[in-house]
């Protein structure tokens, strides 16, 4: 196990089309070695790799409310909720409020580059949860098409999600159970 004080982060100096990023880039040892070794030492779940206990794979919920799997959402799910069932175990609290806005920043940052099957990560603004939501749709990519940034979700959800107060109920947690067995809690 790598220990937290080797990995090194730095600011990104600009994204992929030459603007200012504010996603943080590894030195020192492999970059998403590093990011598995933060998460390991901070005692939240990682991405999905051989080797350590992966977090839950946001693609999976998101088909699975696809396939009507979640019957209490009618237009997608909740960043808050997102977050929560891709904790490991299901719905455990993130242990500092940077940790989440990192885990929260990731999901996001992967879902505005997701495009397979025809798929893409798009959002609607739920009148119900008073925020947006966010579903997969049969669409054309381009790189807004998700339709609402980082800092306007993060305004909405970013306090629940730092409490660890993901609207997880009983019936939901029995689907998200049966989606992510290993992960149950």
């Amino acid at each position: 196990m790598v220990e937290r004080s080797l990995v090194r982060w730095r600011p990104a100096r600009e994204d992929r089309n030459g603007r200012p990023s504010a996603r943080r880039t590894c030195t020192g040892i492999r970059p998403l070695a590093a990011l598995h070794a933060l998460r390991r030492t901070s005692g939240r779940a990682t991405r999905p790799t051989v080797d350590s206990a992966p977090m839950n794979d946001w693609t999976t919920l998101l088909i699975a409310f696809l396939h009507g799997k979640f019957p209490d959402y009618d237009y997608g799910l909740t960043l808050r909720f997102i977050v929560g069932a891709c904790q490991n175990p299901i719905g455990s609290r993130i242990t500092t409020p940077q940790d989440g806005r990192i885990a929260a920043r990731q999901i996001y940052d992967e879902m505005a580059q997701y495009n397979k099957n025809a798929h893409v990560v798009t959002s609607v603004f739920c009148g119900e949860h008073n925020g947006h939501v966010l579903r997969l749709e049969n669409l054309s990519w381009s790189e807004q098409r998700i339709g609402v940034d980082f800092n306007t979700l993060w305004s909405r959800y970013g306090d629940e999600i730092i409490a660890g107060e993901y609207h997880i109920n009983d019936r939901e947690r029995q689907v998200l159970n049966g989606i992510y067995p290993e992960a149950s809690g």
